[in-house]
């Protein structure tokens, strides 16, 4: 994601190009390169909030949709740069211009095709939503590749495609103010999503107005291109020349690499430790992306910005704050997760573009370094988003982002004044990886969970050793450093104590008690089975998902949201039943099956649940979990979003008459919009069984209020609503009919007061989290 990373003031030089025209220094740069490289910088960050908010619901609203979909970006960047220096490194100008402008039509093309197939420009096809047990992250790649790779990989290349034309057509005026005009598009585009196109516009729209832009984008660059064969010097005909140089060491290489990467992990693994506590949307999805862009601005614009004495201290603050907030505060609001994990996200990535900006090499070899950084920017991405859901059990790619960026930063500084391969360097590391490994190995395998002193007594215990190995370590390298040595220290200091103590309390376990016998995680995130001596209960993230007793005289008894004085509980227990037919129940979202402990001989219960692993638990993997089994009902399991399935069940006739549908997958704080549509009320109606049935909503949260919502689709479809607010749960019923709704057991427990807030209806083509928080 660093389109604009680099200055292009020292282009001209790298290129080498021939003075054959004089013209007057121009202090601005012609408002037709400016405005396309600032539409193509604004469009290419647009499209990825727009197309991430488009596909979220279709997998159920999980946070890493929008990791998978950036490092898809993140590669057709990666392209979108190798193709430019390729184009501009083997071609003359008109033959530049010629390529790109087939390129371009052809993308102009496939935009109008896609209209005419679906209808709607740009959008992914309704056809694509996935239906029933699928692979998500290489369902997305479909996605993306067939809707958005072709414009995105175009704009992609606008940035040094533009720069190289512009310094071949005005070599006198210097190209520097692009660079500006292209992050100021950058960070408007991803800005302006989230407070105004998202705010003001549904999503059809939405995607009218970026075509509208891109159209108007695509006639920049031809026009550009026309210019290009027009005005070219004759003496300009050939490829730019690429001067010779010496091959980069590839321990330079790796290095640019890494501390590319560890900002562009960080930036997503952020992401997902924020949507684990607060729901995804694009507003979150911004504030990491601006923030990394942010960055590469101040370190890429001007050397003196990233000062080591700030920042490297900044940063220690903003871990160690996170670490202690993680280790000693239950709860708390939204704004403060998110502003450590944002502080996080900048100060690291200032460190790592910082370093990376003093190790810059000569002109000569700027193309080079600029392609690393975007490898580095891949590798990052893809290593959150990719590879740690499929190898680690928990989330650890934010703690092993820490410690490779202290690691590579800490090589930064001392290549500084020290050769590559140092036996004390090494040795020293070696003891450092000893120490964060024997930390790492505690974290990931313990089964008890820290408790609030045992965490301080083993941070001020692991702060301690380092401090004795640190002095240790000055003592003895000092007089060899000279004035490094104190820079260096300072480094390894803060980046050290910060990475050890980050590996080993960055953990964060949603329950205080027993111990966590069972870890697994997907691309849905991290379950965990923790137990003790009375119960055993599953956490789906930081959100609790089911509690059951141990003692075998209370396993069958519904526990916490689903207690006998909860809401559901009320409902079921005393829903009429008519002679001997039993009650048709759907449940949207399974846990641990604890709705299955209501249902009687003759009841049927069908479970729709998304995610394959906690519909194994609830079944009963390693015994955990026995509801389902114990329950007198007949059940029924869907896997897959419950929304499609539905949708598609009803496009085969096949209704499900239900008596109660249960919607219960909005107790956790990453909530799928796409159930509280107008649209989805629509759906779920078709599936009652008649006036008698009911909707219930399971509304708990602990930062969106989800009553606006309930109450503008109750008034849009004219359905009698009653929220029964209770202890540990809150449920919101919605029915055609007043029947159920005046049962006595239900008026007692109904408090309606909340429809004096001001209703906010979603819809499929428009809804927003804003308003909510």
């Amino acid at each position: 994601m660093c389109q604009s990373a680099l200055s292009t003031s020292k282009r001209r030089k790298f290129m080498n190009l021939p003075n054959v025209r004089k013209e007057p220094a121009n202090p601005n740069p012609p408002f037709l390169f400016a405005a396309t490289i600032f539409t193509s910088a604004f469009l290419l960050f647009q499209i990825q909030l727009l197309i991430g908010k488009q596909i979220l619901p279709w997998y159920g609203g999980a946070a890493a949709v929008w990791n998978t979909c950036v490092v898809v970006f993140q590669a057709l960047l990666l392209c979108g740069y190798s193709y430019s220096h390729w184009l501009v490194s083997r071609f003359d100008a008109k033959k530049q211009s010629r390529i790109h402008g087939s390129l371009i039509v052809v993308s102009m093309v496939i935009l109008v095709l896609q209209f005419l197939i679906s209808h709607r420009p740009i959008l992914p096809a309704e056809a694509l939503k996935p239906v029933g047990s699928t692979h998500p992250i290489l369902s997305i790649l479909l996605v993306l590749g067939s809707s958005v790779a072709v414009p995105f990989f175009v704009l992609s290349t606008t940035g040094p495609l533009v720069q190289s034309w512009f310094a071949r057509l005005l070599p006198d005026t210097s190209p520097y103010q692009l660079y500006a005009t292209s992050n100021a598009g950058s960070l408007l585009g991803l800005a302006s999503y989230p407070f105004f196109l998202e705010w003001m516009f549904h999503l059809n729209m939405q995607a009218w107005i970026w075509s509208a832009g891109y159209l108007v984008f695509a006639a920049g660059i031809l026009i550009l291109i026309k210019r290009m064969l027009r005005s070219a010097p004759q003496a300009d005909t050939q490829p730019l020349p690429i001067p010779d140089t010496q091959p980069v060491p590839w321990r330079r290489f790796a290095l640019w690499v890494g501390l590319s990467a560890c900002p562009s992990a960080m930036m997503l693994a952020a992401t997902t430790q924020i949507s684990s506590d607060v729901p995804p949307m694009p507003f979150l999805w911004m504030l990491p992306l601006v923030l990394y862009l942010l960055t590469l601005m101040l370190c890429f614009d001007n050397d003196r910005l990233f000062r080591r004495g700030v920042f490297y201290p900044l940063h220690f603050v903003a871990v160690m704050g996170l670490v202690l907030f993680n280790a000693l505060v239950q709860s708390t609001g939204f704004q403060a997760v998110i502003g450590l994990y944002c502080l996080v996200v900048f100060t690291t990535g200032m460190i790592a573009h910082g370093e990376l900006s003093r190790s810059k090499p000569p002109s000569n070899q700027l193309t080079f370094f600029y392609l690393a950084m975007a490898t580095g920017g891949v590798l990052g991405g893809a290593f959150v988003g990719l590879v740690a859901p499929a190898v680690f059990q928990d989330v650890h790619e934010f703690r092993i982002t820490l410690v490779v960026t202290f690691f590579l930063t800490a090589i930064a500084h001392y290549k500084d004044s020290r050769p590559w391969t140092s036996g004390r360097f090494w040795t020293l590391s070696a003891g450092f990886a000893v120490a964060a490994l024997a930390i790492s190995i505690r974290t990931m395998k313990v089964t008890p969970a820290w408790s609030r002193t045992n965490r301080l007594v083993d941070l001020a215990a692991l702060s301690g050793a380092l401090f004795i190995i640190l002095l240790v370590f000055l003592r003895n390298s000092r007089h060899r450093w000279g004035q490094d040595g104190r820079a260096f220290f300072l480094c390894g200091a803060y980046s050290w104590f910060v990475a050890a103590a980050g590996v080993g309390f960055m953990a964060h376990f949603p329950m205080k008690m027993g111990h966590v016998v069972l870890t697994e995680r997907n691309f849905f995130g991290v379950k965990r089975v923790v137990q003790d001596d009375k119960m055993v209960l599953m956490t789906h993230g930081s959100t609790l998902h089911g509690v059951q007793s141990l003692d075998a005289s209370r396993r069958d008894q519904p526990t916490y949201y689903y207690s006998f004085d909860s809401g559901i509980g009320l409902l079921l227990r005393n829903f009429p039943r008519t002679g001997e037919q039993g009650l048709r129940v759907g449940v949207v979202g399974l846990g641990v099956g604890t709705l299955a402990a209501y249902g009687k001989t003759g009841d049927v219960f069908r479970f729709y649940e998304i995610d394959p692993q906690v519909l194994k638990l609830a079944q009963g993997q390693n015994g955990y979990f026995r509801f389902l089994q114990d329950s007198h009902a007949g059940l029924e399991f869907v896997e897959g979003d419950a929304r499609i399935s539905l949708e598609d069940e009803a496009r085969k006739n096949l209704h499900q008459r239900f008596d109660v549908l249960i919607l219960d997958a909005f107790s956790g704080d990453s909530v799928p919009m796409h159930l509280l549509t107008r649209e989805a009320l629509q759906v779920y109606r078709g599936h009652l069984r008649g006036t008698g049935s009911v909707i219930a909503v399971h509304i708990s949260n602990r930062y969106i209020n989800l009553k606006p919502v309930l109450t503008a689709l109750a008034q849009s479809d004219h359905l009698e609503i009653a929220y029964l607010p209770a202890r540990d749960s809150h449920w919101v019923l919605l029915a055609p009919g007043q029947a159920v709704l005046s049962l006595p057991v239900i008026k007692s427990a109904t408090f309606n007061s909340f429809l004096d807030q001001k209703p906010v209806l979603w819809t499929d083509d428009y809804s927003n989290l804003l308003p909510l928080l």
